[in-house]
């Protein structure tokens, strides 16, 4: 199956940006990818992602300060989010109560057929 949905990766470790994109794209995603929140924000400006895959410890601009600007941002407001962590205690950005709702979580480490596999469900949700 080849997809054209274009997924936006924010995580500060190149390593695992570099790993991610490669899969997904072989998994027939367009990947585009920024190293903090700040990046991101700026890339939201010209591109439109279907997902984005927020991490929610990095440097400069962290997952929740990200996540609060997309939110607050008409523009952006709609883009849909999942956090992306090694952390266990994600589960409060999944409240649909909150305004900065996210989809889901993605725990990092995951099997990279799962990741695949949790981004195609994501993407196909509403």
């Amino acid at each position: 199956m080849t997809n054209s949905e274009h997924i936006l990766i924010v995580d500060d470790e190149p390593e695992l940006l570099f790993l991610y994109k490669k899969k997904l794209e072989l998994a027939g995603f367009i990947v585009s990818t920024a190293k903090d929140g700040v990046i991101a924000l700026g890339m939201l400006k010209i591109e439109q992602p279907d997902l984005m895959l927020l991490d929610v410890k990095m440097p400069v601009m962290d997952g929740a300060t990200t996540l609060k600007n997309i939110r607050s941002n008409p523009l952006t407001k709609d883009v849909k989010v999942v956090m992306f962590s090694a952390f266990n205690d994600l589960h409060m950005y999944a409240d649909p109560e909150k305004d900065n709702a996210v989809l889901g979580v993605i725990k990092k480490g995951e099997d990279l057929n799962t990741l695949v596999e949790q981004v195609k469900n994501f993407i196909s949700s509403k």
